[in-house]
């Protein structure tokens, strides 16, 4: 999971709330997962190295319907943890460098053998990634620009839902504006940290809402006038929701790259988070001396 996904899912959003304890005690939970499971990671990565230096093995002695079957597999396996596909490597390389190419021999394979769906689907899932694609079928590299096209045809139609809930929440904001009219005006605001948009409202009892855009991933956010909060978010490779209750409470869920994420934390500043299926658990933070 990369460093700024992290920051959407939990800094962003428990921030808006003005609840950053909570962010800092979860980010200190990723710190601490990390260095306790990196030996751990590097002993899961081990067999889904093998497979992919056998998988090689099969391609190189003409056993290509073996060996495409051994990628892909290799593939889902790689994807599906992102703890593993992006540790460190004995030799200092991660699983996830070796993905580009085990999807250009995949394409390349299915391409020959007349599988143009497969292939082209295979292509986008490439360049959802942002992966260079070494092909050198050229029915494979026939088929780059329908990829391409239908890749972008995907991204469209998601940025014109993201359209579509923007003037959703327009117009609720002024259905709002027009009841209330006889309150005292709301306040706005605009932040816009690292080419991130966040605009919000602040209403006369002290609520909050708002939304976040920027960098392909957007998102909602609401605190009520008794400090509680709730959220969502939405991107590429990244969903999920997220709520802090008045008593200081917090919990989350979201999907990351094919991967869930779940975060608690008591109203005491215990907590805890699962990641993969591994828990761990927060103790409650020590009181700060009296000044």
């Amino acid at each position: 999971m990369s460093s700024k996904k992290l920051y959407y899912i939990i800094a962003l959003p428990i921030g808006l709330a003005g609840l950053c304890l909570v962010g800092i005690i979860v980010a200190a939970i990723l710190g601490i997962g990390k260095r306790d499971y990196e030996a751990e990671y590097r002993a899961e990565a081990a067999p889904l190295l093998k497979g992919v230096d056998d998988a090689h093995a099969l391609w190189e002695s003409g056993k290509q319907e073996e060996a495409v079957e051994a990628y892909i597999r290799s593939i889902d396996k790689i994807e599906d943890n992102y703890s593993v596909r992006e540790c460190k490597l004995k030799d200092g390389t991660t699983l996830e460098e070796r993905l580009p190419k085990l999807y250009a021999r995949v394409i390349d394979y299915q391409a020959d053998n007349g599988n143009d769906v497969f292939a082209v689907e295979y292509c986008k899932r490439a360049f959802r990634k942002d992966f260079t694609l070494l092909l050198k079928s050229d029915k494979a590299k026939a088929l780059l620009p329908q990829a391409k096209q239908e890749y972008e045809g995907e991204k469209a139609e998601e940025a014109a839902y993201w359209v579509q809930q923007r003037r959703e929440r327009e117009a609720e904001e002024a259905r709002e504006r027009q009841a209330g009219a006889s309150r005292q005006p709301s306040t706005r605001t605009t932040v816009q940290p690292d080419g991130v948009e966040i605009k919000g409202r602040f209403g006369s009892d002290g609520s909050y809402s708002g939304t976040i855009r920027g960098d392909g991933i957007s998102g909602t956010s609401r605190v009520n006038a008794d400090g509680s909060y709730s959220g969502t978010i939405r991107g590429e490779g990244i969903s999920g929701t997220s709520r802090v209750n008045a008593d200081g409470s917090a919990s989350g869920e979201y999907t990351v790259d094919g991967q869930k994420v779940r975060a608690k934390v008591n109203p005491d500043g215990s907590g805890s988070i699962e990641v993969g299926g591994q828990k761990i658990k927060v103790p409650k933070p020590p009181k700060l001396p009296k000044p």
